[in-house]
């Protein structure tokens, strides 16, 4: 048996509130949150030419499209596209 003592530590991280939004469900502010995070740091393309992602529907709701905030960088039309 380990005879060296033992201390404990305890972590304590203050914790924000997220802003109240009535309008949506936790799933989906979660899913929102995440998609425009991903936005922040890649460029979502299709067939090698880049798409501008605007919304995002769940697969068991088609019909219910969720428009993602405007705060969205723009992708720059001058950038170098890869040669195929």
């Amino acid at each position: 048996m380990d005879d060296r003592p033992h201390t404990d530590y305890v972590w304590h991280f203050k914790l924000t509130d997220p802003e109240p939004r009535c309008s949506e469900d936790p799933l989906t502010q979660m899913v929102e949150e995440q998609v425009t995070a991903l936005l922040h740091c890649i460029v979502f393309t299709r067939d090698g030419e880049d798409v501008r992602v605007t919304g995002f529907r769940f697969l068991d709701s088609p019909g219910t499209e969720h428009v993602l905030p405007r705060t969205l960088p723009d992708p720059d039309p001058e950038a170098e596209q890869p040669s195929r």
